[in-house]
């Protein structure tokens, strides 16, 4: 079967009726030109979500939830893609027609599929060289490691010869370029003139990373004695993208499937260990914090996740950030993304604690499986353990101490989405901290006003029902006008060639608004039109694309659009200027002009000329009447 093609996945959208599509799943009222229900995606009591039908498009204003009719079916239904436009199809009665690949997608496709094989090779070669007699010092290693020949199999271990050009050498025999080579990050070049190629994996025991459907996409190399780094992977490549792949899912995925439980270490070697005693729900991240994307990717398959640490590394987390085993991501801007899933019982997120001077290697196979069943099974909640972390890192004797704790905690309960979860930790977490109810809430809210975000603020404002975007409610003017710049362009199409051709991503401080802006620009430049519709299909980033729906919907109250319009695009080009103004005067203030006389006066006449381009544009919105 070909690719399905552009016109006709445009066609089944064009026809699909998004109100109708969400109504089979949610109670939808006529708001003015909207439509509005209780959100499917997180619980509440108060209508935040929202039914564009002329854009075709829906967002919550309360967890950020949006997309068109695909990303809807994809989300509610469990469906990849390919099977929403199928599924799509179907229900609007449009027959698909698929096409042979375009001469670009073929090229494109045709990279994909050279790097695919490519890894496939290697990690054939890296397995016959450990069999081989060059690899009897790893194959022993791995046997005192307790691995048996069957698991070693099972998880295609191998191991790289500590040559510079082995595996080179090999490919290179095989019909593979160099180029090839780096982009699938199978060697390096050298940064010296001679700019030799080289392998990157030497003298390591080799992991092959596998994704979801089993083929070979990375690396990961672990050195036999003791030389750092202990551990190298493959750096990100065009089919390996290490914050969507967990480690091992591939051999997981029934299990966890089965079990509706995922566990989460950090390593390769605990995984494959726990696998060998019959814990073969087991996955690992590949050298980087848990992310949404890895939660997303599990939710498909479990409804419990469990976070197991050593005790060395949560201590280590304490004493370095007084949050004692609170994962990265804990903080992370994902968090609400993951904070979602589990309101909307779609994860329960815990944390197990292995005891002192234990891995889950070592644990499983001292202890045994009952042990560490025993052990996930007795896991707390997440958001419980990092509470009980932070109050076990105080000295609560200590009136400062305490405050630090209460501080602490208060930011971690700050950031759940359900203000009923958000009042009921606060009284448990009073009460451990021997302060009033009260005294606690009062600092929620102090803290709350002052960070002025949604999912972070008050009791007072939730309880009024108030909705309000956590994009909208930033309080820096700057931005405020970044805001209004792209909502002018998504909403008032007339005024989108004049704000694109005008502006630059110079002219945006908040990062998610420049990528929104540069990712509208490139639309505009290629399609000569900016299509809403297609926006969550042409944004990858999850940030962005929220902000974009937002943005589309969301309507913006001048009556006077073309005057609005010009004086927003005034507005952020006088804080653009202000901006560069500000940078100048501070590198004047480090320069002294006696000594560098030539910097100063040129510093000082491109001040000159930005001030002057700062008044006739002040002067240009007065003449106006803007």
């Amino acid at each position: 079967m070909g690719l399905i093609r552009d016109e006709d996945i445009e066609a089944v959208r064009e026809r699909a009726d998004l109100v109708e599509i969400v109504s089979q799943h949610v109670q939808l009222k006529k708001a003015g030109r909207l439509f509005k229900g209780l959100c499917p995606f997180h619980q509440e009591k108060t209508p935040s979500f929202f039914v564009d039908p002329d854009k075709q498009l829906y967002h919550c204003f309360a967890c950020g939830e949006g997309g068109n009719a695909y990303t809807f079916l994809m989300k509610m239904e469990n469906l990849e893609f390919p099977e929403a436009v199928r599924t799509l199809a179907g229900r609007v009665g449009y027959s698909l027609k698929f096409e042979e690949t375009s001469a670009e997608k073929k090229a494109l496709l045709s990279k994909q599929a050279r790097l695919y094989n490519l890894n496939l090779l290697t990690q054939r070669f890296y397995e016959q060289i450990l069999q081989a007699p060059e690899g009897k010092k790893a194959l022993t290693y791995l046997s005192n490691r307790g691995y048996t020949p069957e698991t070693i199999k099972t998880f295609m271990l191998g191991y790289a010869p500590d040559k510079w050009d082995a595996l080179l050498t090999y490919a290179l025999k095989n019909g593979y370029k160099k180029e090839e080579l780096l982009a699938a990050g199978l060697v390096i070049k050298s940064q010296q003139e001679s700019g030799r190629v080289f392998d990157r994996f030497r003298g390591r025991i080799i992991f092959p990373i596998l994704d979801i459907q089993g083929r070979a996409i990375g690396f990961g190399g672990r050195v036999l004695g003791e030389e750092m780094p202990k551990y190298m992977n493959s750096p990100e490549t065009p089919i390996y993208h290490k914050s969507r792949v967990l480690y091992a899912l591939n051999w997981a995925r029934s299990e966890v499937t089965i079990k509706e439980e995922a566990i989460i270490v950090e390593g390769y070697t605990d995984v494959i260990s726990l696998h060998q005693h019959g814990i073969r729900n087991a996955v690992a991240t590949l050298g980087t914090a848990l992310t949404a994307e890895h939660l997303r990717l599990i939710s498909r398959f479990a409804r419990r996740v469990t976070l197991v640490f050593d005790a060395d590394v949560a201590g280590k987390m304490a004493a370095e950030r007084g949050l004692a085993f609170v994962p990265e991501f804990y903080l992370s801007s994902e968090y609400r993304t993951i904070l979602d899933l589990v309101e909307k019982k779609e994860l329960d997120m815990m944390v197990a604690v292995l005891p002192k001077g234990s891995d889950p290697a070592d644990f499983v196979s001292k202890q045994g499986q009952a042990d560490f069943e025993k052990l996930v099974s007795g896991a707390s909640p997440l958001v419980d353990f990092c509470i009980s972390s932070v109050l076990a890192s105080h000295n609560l004797s200590i009136i400062s101490e305490r405050q630090r704790a209460a501080s602490q905690i208060v930011d971690i309960i700050a950031l759940l989405p359900s203000p009923v979860a958000q009042e009921a930790y606060l009284k448990t977490s009073a009460e451990k901290l021997a302060v009033s109810y009260e005294s606690l809430m009062a600092e929620f809210n102090r803290k709350a006003q002052a960070r002025g975000r949604l999912g972070q603020r008050g009791f007072e404002s939730r309880g009024k029902g108030a909705v309000e975007s956590s994009v909208s409610s930033r309080k820096d003017p700057g931005e405020r006008v970044e805001r209004e710049v792209l909502q002018v362009i998504l909403q008032f199409g007339e005024f989108s060639e004049n704000f694109l051709g005008k502006l630059t991503g110079e002219h945006f401080t908040s990062p998610i608004y420049k990528n929104l802006f540069l990712t509208l620009k490139d639309e505009f430049d290629r399609e000569g039109k900016i299509d809403s519709k297609k926006l969550p299909e042409s944004i990858g980033n999850e940030e962005v694309k929220r902000a974009a729906i937002e943005l589309s919907i969301n309507p913006l109250v001048s009556i006077e659009k073309e005057k609005y319009a010009h004086e927003i695009l005034d507005r952020i080009k006088e804080f653009e200027i202000r901006r560069r103004i500000n940078n100048i005067k501070e590198e004047l203030r480090k320069i002294n002009p006696q000594k560098e006389p030539e910097k100063y006066d040129s510093l000082f006449e491109k001040l000159l000329g930005l001030e002057a381009s700062r008044r006739e544009l002040l002067l240009s919105e007065r003449r106006e009447g803007r």
